[in-house]
């Protein structure tokens, strides 16, 4: 009396994939609701507000090129934290631009902060960061902590060393808080090289609600 159920597979794709290589799970990331058509360099969901910093010219490492999101009530403004009128970045520790191997990123040896605040948001199903770069060595990858430090809530993540610019995608889920004026991304490169290539980062918050 084997249960040998087989009739249950009565998904006959016809698509009978031949080179079964286990990269099927990238295309179905559980799509919400919003069934985003595109995703960020990490293979995040486009779908919900997004911030993205990128360096590709030597100068400050608190002076970036900005981009945002094209969401229709949360834009620059939205970002800002504490009464400023947008988001900032800040050096904390012994950073500098400098020209790598891969272009121009913010060498980061101390840490390096995004300051936003969340004062008109409402909720969201979980946020995730996307940073891209590499570590500064010959021969160690970094680790990177990715975290609020409002609350100290994030993750720990690791960047290859590799001379191309690599995306480290890091889902931090609800570490961050609604209706709060003053929090921030900061990405800690605490571990092995401790250096940190920093090229471009990504804060978006998914199925956010404002």
């Amino acid at each position: 009396s084997s249960t040998d159920s087989s009739d249950s597979s009565t998904d006959t794709s016809t698509d009978t994939t031949t080179d079964t290589t286990d990269t099927t799970d990238t295309t179905t990331t559980d799509t919400t609701t919003g069934e985003p058509e595109s995703f960020d360099n990490c293979g995040f969901p486009e779908d919900g507000p997004w911030v993205q910093i990128e360096y590709w010219q030597l100068g400050s490492v608190s002076s970036p090129a900005w981009s945002y999101s094209d969401t229709p009530g949360w834009g620059e403004a939205e970002w800002a934290y504490s009464g400023d009128s947008w988001p900032e970045v800040w050096s904390i520790g012994n950073n500098q631009m400098t020209n790598d191997p891969i272009g121009i990123v913010a060498d980061i040896s101390g840490q390096w902060q995004l300051m936003i605040g969340l004062a008109g948001l409402s909720s969201y199903d979980y946020a995730t960061v996307c940073y891209e770069g590499r570590s500064i060595s010959v021969g160690s990858s970094a680790i990177v902590d990715v975290y609020n430090p409002l609350n100290g809530c994030g993750v720990e993540t690791e960047i290859s060393n590799s001379w191309q610019v690599h995306a480290v995608g890091a889902d931090l889920g609800n570490c961050f808080i609604p209706n709060n004026e003053t929090q921030a991304v900061r990405l800690d490169p605490w571990g092995g090289s401790g250096r940190l290539g920093l090229k471009r980062m990504r804060l978006t918050l998914h199925g956010a609600v404002y």
